[in-house]
């Protein structure tokens, strides 16, 4: 039930607080006066909805923000929801408290939660039992919408029942049983690898294993009987390599000290070679070079005088620059003080212009009046206009209202006839007027137009004034600048004459100075020459040609030395290696470990290592294949055995899975047993309510019956038998319609949301059954009726107020220039 509704800002309510008994509420009053409103304000404070378009519009006009609350019963109880918005309709704060003997409690704040059942509008759902559809379908009818409920399609209508019913909690049971089988299932996948739905294939892959087992299980046995054969050979293959090492080792040491011979002999013939070239290339040099060195002090002195006379010249060059770059210097200050003035001389041309121009548009300009007296009379004229048309505006709505009234003969505000009233005449006088302040207000504007541009002539003549003080202080500092430039030009042209005398000097002297230089390269040449000659003589011990004698000794030495030396080496005679002491006691221990060496076959040594190598490589392979034929055939044993158990599991599963999806199907679907009976009880639930309320309008309608064939349809039964509710009167379809909505309401009502609010339903309805309306109504509500409360907006307010039965309450709305106003008169 619905104990209170109040709304801030709220539509057209400024403040309006309704307090509402239990039973029959009514709320009179003309269009526009926020009668429907209340509807919008109970459906946004519950879920935020609203019939008013976008939520910017619930917020009264001239205001910031708005907000609702409406305090309502849920069993025993009490609960408080509120929701206000901002200007722009965004959402400011959501509250739902409960109201218990220790203060309010708050349940949940705001809607776009991480967790829906905190959000306001699924708590409020949640403690109605049903969502804004639900609640809008079954108890609140809206002004044109009364016979939406017969415009449903069949689905639609089903959908409607299922859930007054409660439908969705099978639905939920039924997910959540799909939910446990998927689980099951997942359950047996992550500890078994398999579903019920793969027993067959299960089944055939454990075959196989066996197949492969058995397969694997003889191959073994094979492998283990080639391995004791070949390790059997292996054996004696290494006792005949063993008894060969011995002489071998002696072989291999009589072949390294040969090979170490060879090698020395070969390096004394590349060692005496490279010396004897070396020698006769010295021989070939030194001559020359001993002749270069003699020269050095000759060249030294030379050097010396060139570079005295280098430096003596290289000051006087130095002097002549200097004077030069001052020339230099004072002949481009004169260009750049030429070039200046006559920036200056220009510059001073253009102020003269540009002074005149000024002085001709102050001329142009006249004397307006002073700016300060002019914008006085401005805000004046401005004001007046602005007055003028504020006038002008009211006059045309006036207007319009007087030829609304004369169009239809009646009062748009208020309703009631014009007869005898002289509309012709008040809009005579009413144009007079028009134009009178149209007059005004044209003569006002040129008025305004006037000093606008007086007042623009007045700040330009001020500003030009200003600039033609700067321009002419400007001019005078231009023409003092100009005189000091030409006394400073006088000066420096002075200076520059010496320059081409000096730049003369300079060429001589360059000229000198680099013929010099070039002497000095040539003489620093030849000394390094001389240097590099004498450091060479010295890195070879040469002083003089009595060391060029010993070196030719030593050459000849070396030639007798090469010419003995065998052309190949290692396959001369030992004896003939014996060229030198070292190289003879070489020789000598090479053919003594040749002798101790005879007998060894290498080839034989090499033939049983081949064949010891290639009986270990494929006795280790065979090995490895041994140790992956049992790796395998344990892994084949393992995934049988896990596989046979996985098929004893899965066996169990299906017999359990296939009984509860039995029982998922008869009980908890929607189209099963249980929802179907449930859906069979509301209907006739639903139709036995329908029949007793539109036998109470005794509209000649005997009996409503909803039918669910191959669609659920609405029936009706007359006098004539069935009745087509497209071929009813409006009257009479209306009386169904609330017929209908009378007994979805008291469906839900009994443990949910337990009232109704009716938008105008005496339309279409003539005197009498209006008249049994509103007994029906009365007989409906309050705690001797089927809901503990209905709410009733309508413009018939004679038909509750003049009706013999006792209503609760009635509030009267209207609205004035502060809004909607509510009064309660009974």
């Amino acid at each position: 039930m619905i104990v209170e509704v109040r709304a801030r800002n709220f539509l057209s309510h400024a403040d309006t607080g309704l307090e509402l008994s239990e039973g029959v509420n009514v709320f009179v009053g003309p269009n526009g006066a926020g009668k429907s409103s209340v509807i919008d304000a109970i459906t946004f404070a519950l879920f935020g909805v609203h019939s008013r378009g976008r939520n910017a519009n619930l917020v009264r006009r001239g205001s910031g923000w708005a907000e609702v609350s409406v305090t309502f019963t849920a069993g025993p109880d009490r609960y408080t929801v509120t929701r206000g918005i901002d200007r722009a309709g965004r959402l400011t704060h959501a509250e739902l408290r409960r109201l218990g003997p220790d203060g309010p409690r708050l349940l949940a704040a705001g809607e776009r939660r991480r967790v829906e059942a905190e959000a306001v509008s699924d708590q409020v759902g949640a403690i109605l039992g049903m969502g804004f559809r639900e609640l809008n379908l079954a108890s609140i009818v809206r002004q044109g919408e009364l016979l939406s409920i017969l415009e449903l399609r069949p689905k639609e209508l089903k959908e409607l029942i299922n859930r007054l019913i409660g439908i969705e909690d099978l639905d939920r049971a039924y997910a959540l049983g799909r939910e446990v089988v998927d689980g099951f299932e997942e359950r047996l996948r992550r500890d078994t690898g398999y579903s019920v739905g793969e027993i067959g294939r299960l089944e055939a892959e454990l075959g196989e294993l066996r197949r492969r087992e058995a397969e694997l299980s003889g191959a073994l046995e094979g492998l283990r009987r080639r391995e004791a054969e070949l390790s059997g050979r292996l054996e004696g293959l290494r006792r005949e390599l063993d008894a060969m090492e011995p002489l071998r080792a002696a072989a291999l040491e009589a072949g390294r000290a040969r090979a170490e011979l060879v090698e020395r002999v070969r390096r004394l013939r590349d060692e005496s070679s490279r010396r004897l070239e070396e020698l006769e290339a010295i021989l070939r040099e030194a001559p020359r070079r001993l002749e270069e060195a003699s020269r050095a002090e000759e060249v030294r002195g030379e050097l010396e005088s060139v570079r005295a006379e280098l430096e003596r010249i290289g000051a006087e060059l130095r002097a002549a620059s200097g004077e030069a770059a001052r020339a230099e210097e004072a002949e481009s200050q004169a260009r750049s003080l030429e070039a200046d003035a006559l920036r200056r001389r220009r510059r001073l041309g253009e102020l003269e212009s540009r002074i005149g121009e000024l002085e001709r548009r102050l001329a142009e300009l006249g004397s307006p009046r002073e700016p300060r007296e002019l914008e006085a009379l401005i805000a004046g004229l401005e004001a007046e206009v602005e007055g003028l048309r504020s006038e002008e505006g009211g006059l045309l709505r006036e207007r319009g209202n007087l030829e609304e009234l004369r169009r239809t003969g009646v009062c748009p505000t208020c309703g009631r006839s014009t007869e005898g009233m002289d509309v012709e005449g008040r809009l005579s006088a009413l144009e007079s007027r028009i134009r009178e302040v149209e007059g005004r207000l044209r003569e006002a504007r040129e008025a305004l137009a006037g000093a606008e541009e007086e007042l623009r002539r007045a700040r330009e003549a001020g500003e030009l004034r200003d600039r033609l003080e700067e321009l002419r202080g400007e001019a005078g500092e231009l023409r003092g600048e100009l005189e000091e430039i030409g006394r400073r030009l006088e000066e420096l042209r002075g200076r520059a004459g010496e320059l081409g005398r000096l730049r003369a000097r300079i060429a001589e002297l360059e000229l000198r100075s680099r013929e010099l230089r070039s002497r000095e390269s040539s003489l620093e040449g030849e000394l390094r020459r001389i240097s590099g000659s004498a450091a060479w003589l010295e890195a070879r011990g040469i002083a003089g040609p009595g060391d060029l004698e010993r070196l030719r000794s030593e050459a000849s030495a070396l030639r007798e030395l090469v010419g003995r030396i065998p052309p190949d080496p290692a396959s001369a005679p030992l004896e003939s290696l014996a060229l030198d002491p070292e190289t003879s006691a070489m020789a000598a221990r090479a053919a003594e470990l040749a002798r101790a060496a005879s007998g060894y076959d290498e080839s034989r040594y090499a033939a049983l290592k081949r064949d010891v190598d290639s009986a270990s490589a494929e006795l280790a392979g065979l090995v490895r294949e041994i140790g992956r034929a049992e790796g395998e055939l344990e892994s084949v044993r393992r995934e049988r055995a896990r596989r046979e158990e996985a098929l004893r599991v899965l066996g169990r599963a299906k017999r359990y899975l296939d009984l509860f999806e039995r029982i998922r199907d008869r009980v908890f679907h929607r189209d099963g047993e249980l929802a179907t009976g449930l859906r069979d009880w509301a209907m006739e639930a639903l139709s036995d309510a329908a029949t007793e309320h539109m036998r109470s309008f005794g509209m000649g309608i005997s009996a409503v019956q909803l039918r669910e064939g191959e669609d659920l349809e609405i029936v009706c039964y007359g006098q004539s038998g069935e009745m087509s509710v497209e071929q009813m009167s409006g009257g009479e379809r209306v009386a169904v319609a609330l017929a209908l909505r009378f007994a979805m309401a008291r469906l839900v009502g009994g443990s949910r949301a337990d009232f109704v609010i009716l938008d105008e339903p005496t339309a279409n309805l003539d005197a009498e059954h209006r008249r049994r309306l509103v007994e029906l109504v009365a007989s409906m509500g309050g705690s001797a009726g089927p809901l503990r409360q209905i709410i009733v907006i309508t413009h018939d307010r004679e038909a509750f107020e003049e009706s013999s039965v006792e209503i609760p309450a009635i509030f009267r709305f209207s609205r004035g220039p502060e809004g909607s106003s509510v009064e309660r008169i009974a």
